[in-house]
């Protein structure tokens, strides 16, 4: 069967790729579970057993935004995991990886800057740091002003007033809200990211005590404090001022202002460092007005970050989608956002929220691109422990019958390498890692090699350190204790990955 990636017929091989990309993980990461590669070439035959959800209680997120939207939101201690990984990060001197989480998580970092209380922890100054440049904030002007004031009275009478108040909203007691002036103490700290809190804060306590015209308000001073340096609470301020104007019975007011909101949030998707958020995104299709279309600059700027250079948030199903336009914005903006949305959150590690949205994009398309979303649908059904008939090579991977799989690489990869799509450098990585799990030592570092300087090519420095990590390891379980193993681990220092 020939190959190719533009055919529906044709493209079963592209399909069952995909799923063997999973079964063997691409690269290992070196934050992340690593694929074990030793285990695998000792070839141990003990079965561990199936790993158990964590437990212990679920510690729940106090989010005033969502109680405003009435939708109360719970966290599986998410972004204590997110602190204490950016912490690991930091003492392993990986500043390029703990950079990436944070852009990886822009609502956990911003949400733990917003909570903290002096005297701050370690961590909050490079914290503050890269959050502050994925926004293209300065010191003066982003959250590293509010941090390096952390001893000022004014910051701390803030920040105290802040927790007051935020547990308030916890206890229901939103008609005390009233009595607590966050702006005020705010304003007396003189920082922006403070103030625009504040008024965000003071907003939501409107609408909680409905007061929605007064809310419009307050939420309009909190986007315009944010502007130009914190988009991202810009963005949330004016979805939320659109809420509150069609509570008010603005409905031409909120359609225009959503309107809004939608295409600064799609911009930022453009930035020099672009900033995805997925709970923003999750929040504007919530707060979609009933028969409104989504703006044409959505699947404008999702094109212009699919064909961009690499990026943290621009994902293999993106570029993949990216292959799939016949002209500039021809996907429907509702298929970029939830497609992008489900990657997202699938490298997060929230597979089943990944999966809805995967599902939901794919209802809004036909073609090749449907293709794609499949392939993305299984890993995350991988994920979940739900293999279905797509999964069926896979399933051949871990049952022993290695062989097959390679044979099926080989040709994909080998007789046809002219075709070229995105995610291929990573399954040319999942060759290479095939070949060393076999014994072909020689062809399998060789590939490894060449798949290392695509990766170098295509500026996909992550991809690259995991490929790294993934040879040091096997050089390790070789007992190889040459310059090659040193000359690795100078290459996995340099990346701070």
């Amino acid at each position: 069967m020939s190959f190719t990636i533009h055919c529906r017929r044709k493209s079963l091989a592209v399909y069952l790729m995909g799923i063997v990309t999973v079964g063997w993980g691409g690269c290992a990461a070196q934050s992340n579970t690593p694929l074990n590669l030793p285990q695998q070439l000792a070839q141990k035959t003990a079965k561990s057993e199936p790993a158990l959800p964590p437990s212990g209680p679920m510690k729940v997120v106090v989010d005033g935004t969502a109680m405003a939207l009435r939708r109360p939101e719970s966290d599986v201690k998410g972004q204590e995991r997110f602190v204490q990984k950016f912490e690991e990060m930091l003492d392993q001197e990986r500043t390029a990886a703990a950079n990436l989480l944070v852009y990886r998580h822009p609502d956990y970092a911003l949400a733990t800057l917003q909570q903290a209380v002096p005297p701050f922890a370690k961590y909050m100054m490079p914290l503050a740091a890269a959050y502050d440049g994925m926004c293209g904030a300065t010191a003066s002007e982003g959250w590293q002003a509010v941090v390096s004031q952390a001893a000022m009275p004014a910051v701390q009478t803030y920040c105290q007033r802040r927790a007051q108040w935020m547990a308030m909203l916890g206890n229901g007691k939103f008609a005390e809200t009233e009595k607590l002036d966050l702006i005020s103490a705010a304003q007396q700290t003189g920082r922006r990211p403070l103030v625009a809190d504040a008024y965000h804060q003071t907003g939501v306590g409107l609408l909680l005590r409905e007061k929605p015209a007064e809310a419009v308000t307050a939420f309009h001073q909190a986007t315009t404090s944010a502007q130009p340096h914190l988009p991202p609470q810009a963005v949330e301020a004016m979805l939320m001022s659109s809420e509150a104007r069609r509570r008010a019975g603005d409905v031409e007011g909120a359609i225009l202002c959503w309107g809004e909101a939608v295409q600064m949030a799609a911009k930022m998707l453009t930035l020099p460092q672009p900033i995805a958020d997925p709970t923003l995104w999750d929040r504007a299709t919530y707060l979609q007005p009933v028969g409104v279309k989504w703006p044409v600059e959505v699947s404008f700027q999702f094109e212009r970050l699919a064909s961009g250079p690499a990026q943290a948030i621009r994902t293999e199903l993106i570029q993949q989608l990216g292959t799939c336009q016949s002209a500039p914005a021809s996907l429907p903006p509702a298929a970029w956002i939830y497609a992008a949305m489900g990657s997202w959150q699938q490298d997060r590690g929230d597979v089943q929220v990944a999966l809805i949205q995967l599902k939901k994009a794919e209802s809004c398309i036909t073609g090749v691109a449907t293709d794609w979303l499949r392939i993305a649908q299984s890993r995350t059904l991988l994920a979940l422990g739900q293999p279905g008939p797509a999964t069926t090579v896979l399933i051949r991977v871990q049952q022993g019958t290695l062989p097959q799989g390679i044979q099926m690489l080989r040709r994909a990869l080998d007789e046809h390498p002219e075709q070229q799509w995105p995610g291929r450098s990573s399954v040319e990585a999942d060759y290479a890692l095939a070949l060393l799990m076999v014994g072909e030592t020689q062809r399998g570092l060789d590939r490894l090699h060449q798949t290392q300087q695509r990766f170098t090519a295509e500026g996909e420095w992550e991809l690259l350190a995991k490929c790294l990590w993934n040879e040091q390891q096997y050089l390790k379980h070789l007992g190889d204790q040459s310059a090659s193993l040193a000359d690795v681990q100078l290459k996995l220092d340099s990346l701070r990955l």
